[in-house]
């Protein structure tokens, strides 16, 4: 596939996905709160253990993932939108603080 074709489809989805901040930190994490319980409960996480987070939008779920594997464990997350991975590392750097 032709390499210029490949990052102007990047920098849409890059696009798409930063002007959506608003809508999940407005509407969609708090609509997804019993989905992520769910997945966090599936996962079976134990203090100690490693967690990789790909395509990680606003955090929610590496939140949750960092208390269940806290003090020991690890998170770590991902995403495409440096917007999204923004509200993720200010929620992150919050959750530290409390």
């Amino acid at each position: 596939m032709d390499q210029h074709k490949n990052a102007e489809g990047l920098a849409w989805q890059i696009s798409v996905w930063d002007r959506m901040v608003p809508v999940y930190t407005r509407e969609i994490d708090k609509r997804f709160e019993p989905i992520v319980e769910r997945v966090i409960k599936w996962a079976d996480l134990k203090p100690g253990q490693h967690v990789l987070d790909l395509g990680t939008g606003t955090g929610s779920v590496a939140l949750r993932a960092a208390a269940a594997v806290a003090p020991n464990g690890r998170t770590t997350a991902l995403d495409i939108s440096p917007d999204m991975l923004a509200i993720a590392r200010r929620r992150a750097a919050s959750a530290q603080s409390n």
